[in-house]
């Protein structure tokens, strides 16, 4: 639904004792990562295909968002890459991966216009970065 649908969604959970924590996010869309986006894989399988795109082996693992866990696999990679439009976003559990693997917030860049996933990091406890001593 829209923002309306939402406020009063919200304001229902209110009066049952239930508060926001969590920010709204400006989108481009609603379809983004829902069933609609469904012929975008076959589209992008073929995209692959047409124009001979490879992928190797990263030198880092890839977290796509829609398991929220690493990949290194190029034909995995190749796949998730098709299927990450029209499937659930689990960006939390992108981020719970990071932090479990001490990756520090300062390391984590948002690719793209705006900085709204850079400010949701201040929900998390990220590890304290140690910098080494210069004695």
């Amino acid at each position: 639904g829209g923002l309306k649908d939402l406020e009063i969604v919200e304001q229902r959970l209110r009066v049952r004792g239930v508060r926001r924590t969590k920010r709204l996010m400006n989108v481009a869309g609603a379809f983004h990562h829902s069933r609609y986006m469904v012929p975008v894989e076959t589209r992008l399988e073929g995209v692959f295909s047409d124009f001979g795109i490879e992928v190797k082996k990263p030198a880092v693992p890839v977290i796509f968002n829609f398991t929220g866990s690493p990949e290194q696999d190029p034909k995995r990679i190749k796949a998730f890459m098709a299927k990450q439009p029209a499937n659930t976003v689990r960006w939390q559990g992108s981020i719970q991966f990071l932090i479990k693997e001490g990756v520090p917030k300062e390391r984590i860049q948002e690719i793209g216009p705006g900085q709204i996933l850079t400010k949701l990091l201040d929900d998390f406890s990220f590890p304290a970065v140690t910098r080494p001593s210069s004695s």
